[in-house]
């Protein structure tokens, strides 16, 4: 069965959601909401995390183990692993950890080598002409 999503429970325009009030991240960036999947590997750890935020050279990702700031970890996305850096971890009381980090190679990561299925040019498209079907 195939049903229309309301426009109030999908933003129309994502690529204008501003998240610079973030605490502790770099504000000098336009950040956008993002909530992709996205594969953290740590040392000999390997999950699925969710990237819940995203700017040009980090983003804001949910774990559901603690990683040290300073630690050293790769970012799978798509076919290719982007190397990145811890930049703070903290609890997120009953969902796990809040971790925040920098990228080593902007070219690989967002908007140039990584864009979220949210902000393609298609979905936009959909979204702005209120065709986007479920």
């Amino acid at each position: 069965m195939l049903f229309a999503v309301p426009s109030f429970l999908w933003p129309v325009n994502c690529n204008l959601i501003n998240m610079t009030s973030v605490y502790g991240a770099d504000i000098t960036q336009q950040h956008y909401a993002c909530a992709d999947m996205v594969r953290i590997v740590c040392e000999s750890t390997s999950e699925l995390a969710i990237l819940l935020e995203i700017w040009e050279s980090g983003g804001v990702v949910q774990t559901s183990f603690p990683i040290a700031a300073g630690s050293a970890i790769a970012i799978a996305i798509e076919k290719t692993e982007v190397a990145a850096q811890v930049t703070k971890c903290e609890a997120d009381h009953d969902f796990g950890y809040i971790i925040d980090i920098n990228v080593a190679s902007p070219k690989q990561w967002f908007p140039r080598g990584y864009i979220p299925a949210w902000h393609s040019p298609e979905v936009e498209t959909a979204v702005n002409s209120g065709s986007l079907v479920c």
